[in-house]
């Protein structure tokens, strides 16, 4: 900051100048605030000129994700803190003033920044566009907006196998969570099972129209059935939420907006009970193997979820996963189960505008001798273009005319180069011409 004081007057006049500063007030950075988003790989800036004889610094912080933005490839990002010779660029000003708008927002603006995709997907940021992962999550499409959902007609089954690493651990805590769509009171919704026969999970309809949740992972068989007076299988979408806390000891289960249901064994187990779901290798969905098809499940299941594992993402990967086993073949069709896909709003379309006229720019004055110049030009020319149109109509009409004649010979072809008119009758092209025969009758 300068304060500069002056006067008029003489070095001898007695004359006093007093001015207090108070506290300064500083509002923003010049320098760190100074951030431009490039959104299109075709956005451009255009700083003003700086001159520079013998040196040239210029240094700015930027973020990107593209790996090359060379000058014909164009970049995307962030740009901030431009300082070329110490002197401050101020981008933002330039794009919030509106002289340069295309393809460029003031400030550092990804487009992850407002959250765009749903369902806990992740949103991977491009800077031109983003792309939303949805693996971890029980749904797809653009923004993770689209239920995956399957069909289970007739009782199909669906058996996953899942990676057995020989230092697999069992599990004492889970996390289930499964929506379904149905008439029918019977069928698996899901079923873990690990290593032998008394060692599974399964959450099933139950024949009063309720959830079950079956378990025995090694000290005994116990069941957590809902306690509503509701019947579920109304052809409805419910959504069921079952989780196992306490290390195990204690079951949680929860169906829609209904009371949660919570069932602790904790007092019927010794301190040395087994309560772990020992090497999980197998999932189920809608019946297991000891099911016939008519006791398999019948309606819709979507956003199916067992801890980290979304099992309907795995049966309609493409390619077909080798560890999903469908019986019979290709009987669950994927569907939406009744549910519409969300999808994101459409961006504004922008237009690089058109390159303006240089309001600077003087044109020459047209004087009279210019004009005078330009008419002769202009003449000399048609009468060329007029002198050149009339030699090839003359020629054009020369050449259909006078070298293929006016009327047309019954000559046999070649004749001009045979000795005799019967040599050339007989060796011609066309052959002795054909009369036309005629009869008599008398």
């Amino acid at each position: 900051m300068e304060v500069r004081f002056g006067d008029t007057g003489g070095i001898n006049d007695d004359k006093r100048a007093i001015y207090r500063v108070g506290p300064l007030r500083c509002y923003g950075d010049i320098l760190f605030d100074n951030t431009v988003t490039f959104r299109k790989l075709d956005a451009n800036l255009e700083l003003p000129p700086l001159y520079s004889e013998f040196a040239f610094d210029m240094s700015f912080i930027f973020r990107t994700t593209i790996t090359d933005a060379a000058f014909t490839d164009g970049y995307v990002g962030c740009l901030s803190n431009l300082l070329i010779n110490g002197v401050v660029q101020d981008m933002r000003g330039l794009v919030e003033r509106g002289v340069y708008t295309y393809g460029l927002s003031a400030g550092c603006k990804p487009k992850c920044a407002s959250n765009p995709c749903l369902n806990r997907g992740e949103c991977v940021e491009y800077y031109s566009h983003y792309f939303c992962e949805c693996g971890l999550t029980p749904y797809r499409g653009f923004i993770c907006g689209r239920q995956i959902g399957g069909t289970f007609n007739s009782g199909p089954m669906v058996k996953i196998f899942l990676d057995r690493p020989k230092d697999r651990l069992g599990t004492v805590e889970e996390y289930i969570q499964v929506g379904f769509k149905t008439k029918s009171k019977r069928g698996i919704l899901m079923e873990m099972r690990g290593e032998g026969e008394s060692n599974y999970i399964i959450v099933k309809v139950n024949n009063n129209g309720g959830i079950t949740i079956e378990f025995d992972i090694g000290f005994k068989r116990y069941e957590v059935t809902t306690n509503y007076d509701v019947d579920l299988t109304n052809d409805q979408h419910h959504m069921v939420y079952a989780w196992r806390t306490d290390l195990g000891t204690k079951w949680h289960l929860k169906v829609d907006d209904y009371n949660e249901v919570v069932e602790d064994f904790s007092n019927l187990l010794s301190p040395t009970a087994d309560v772990r779901l020992d090497d999980p290798y197998v999932l189920y969905m809608g019946r297991n193997d000891t099911m016939q098809p008519a006791d398999g499940f019948d309606g819709c299941i979507y956003a199916a979820q067992w801890n980290n594992i979304f099992p309907l993402h795995l049966i309609y990967e493409e390619p077909r996963n080798a560890s999903v086993v469908m019986l019979p073949a290709d009987s669950v069709r994927e569907d939406l189960c009744g549910f519409i896909e969300i999808l994101p709003e459409e961006e504004p379309v922008e237009i690089r505008p058109s390159p303006a006229i240089p309001t600077n720019i003087t044109f020459p004055e047209i004087t009279d001798d210019a004009e005078r110049e330009k008419r002769i030009i202009a003449g000399v020319v048609s009468g060329v273009i007029l002198i050149l149109s009339v030699i090839i109509l003359v020629l054009f009409c020369r050449h259909f005319t006078f070298e293929q004649g006016d009327y047309r010979t019954r000559e046999a072809k070649g004749a001009s180069r045979m000795k005799t008119a019967d040599m050339a009758i007989q060796y011609g092209r066309t052959g002795q011409p054909e009369v036309q025969g005629k009869e008599w009758w008398i």
